[in-house]
């Protein structure tokens, strides 16, 4: 199951099956790297006035999965 805002997004950027929803920014990488995931994922944190060191990568997959 999909969310509709990711569909809705995937749908106006046209995308096929095997492209990657989050491309990187160096041509060389298709896909976003872990590297640039943390950062986004520190803005993000940041703009709601939280504290990145505990709201990490790591815990956001933890959280993610104990809702799921």
């Amino acid at each position: 199951m999909q969310c509709s805002a990711v569909q809705k997004c995937i749908k106006q950027a046209g995308l096929k099956a095997d492209d990657f929803v989050f491309p990187g920014r160096i041509h060389d990488s298709p896909h976003l790297g872990t590297r640039q995931y943390a950062r986004i994922l520190e803005g993000w944190v940041e703009e709601q006035g939280l504290d990145p060191a505990e709201c990490g990568t790591h815990s956001m997959r933890r959280t993610k999965a104990t809702l799921i």
